[in-house]
């Protein structure tokens, strides 16, 4: 004998404690529990984006889109064990998966500590490269840090002392401030037309006067034109070279094709936006 068909085949149950996912017709019982499940996680997200949107307008914040993503898919891999009713019908199988509602502000909250940790670890990764002078490094952590921290909303990006990401600024702000580009020889050298400079050029990078290894520097013509050759070989207008472990980088003009009277070479972070030097 076939059991009757449970009321929410027929209409989804209204109940505002819960949220619902219904599967089937499927083949096996497996299978309509996935389904029910996935239509669960699904009403959640749909949910979770509603919510967020609702509390951001509230506070006059923009909705950041990356927030809500990382909110909706902490969700979907969060989410708790579900209630869980099954019917064995005449063409297949039937699943009810449901979830209390208040389950929804838990996982969204959730979310955003989660995203709280992150930004500590990035921030604490960022400060242990800087004692060790791993300033590329510790650069990129500090940005990964600021790039989540600025998509919390305002509840979740507020510490003591201010924003979140105000503090992280600063701190990279103070890098940049504390950062220095020395040019240790090989400045205002004399050198013929289509010829080559005698010396190597060799510059340094420090930070709190503690030499920078292994960062990459872009070399290039700011005025004038020429051919650069690094340690590592490689040649052109415009190079990229490493410094050593006492925070030097090598390189050397091996040709010049300018017949300006004075030309630069800038000397920068690669892809930083400080840190530049003209030689």
């Amino acid at each position: 004998p076939v059991a009757p068909e449970p009321d929410w085949l027929q209409q989804p149950p209204a109940n505002t404690n819960f949220y619902y996912g219904i599967g089937g017709p499927a083949k096996t019982m497996g299978e309509a529990k996935e389904i029910a499940r996935a239509e669960l996680a699904r009403a959640i997200e749909v949910r979770i984006e509603s919510e967020i949107t609702l509390k951001m307008e509230e506070s006059n914040q923009n909705v950041n889109r990356l927030f809500v993503d990382r909110s909706r898919s902490y969700a979907t891999r969060k989410l708790p064990d579900v209630q869980l009713e099954q019917h064995e019908g005449e063409i297949g199988n039937y699943a009810l998966a449901r979830v209390r509602r208040s389950i929804v502000q838990k996982l969204l909250a959730e979310a955003a500590e989660q995203a709280q940790l992150e930004v500590s670890a990035y921030q604490e990764n960022g400060h242990n490269a800087l004692k060790t002078g791993n300033l590329n490094f510790a650069l990129g952590q500090y940005q990964q840090a600021l790039e989540i921290a600025k998509t919390l909303p305002l509840d979740y990006n507020r510490l003591d002392e201010g924003l979140w990401t105000a503090q992280i600024e600063r701190q990279m702000t103070e890098i940049r401030n504390n950062l220095e580009l020395h040019i240790i020889s090989g400045d205002n050298q004399s050198g013929i037309y289509g010829s080559s400079l005698a010396e190597p050029i060799v510059v340094q990078m420090q930070i709190n006067q503690m030499p920078i290894p292994n960062l990459p520097l872009q070399v290039q013509f700011a005025s004038g034109l020429g051919e650069l050759k690094g340690n590592s070989g490689k040649s052109g207008s415009s190079i990229q070279i490493e410094t050593n472990p006492q925070g030097k980088a090598t390189f050397s003009v091996i040709l010049i094709e300018s017949l300006s009277r004075q030309n630069q070479i800038q000397v920068s972070m690669a892809n930083r936006d400080f840190g530049t030097r003209k030689v």
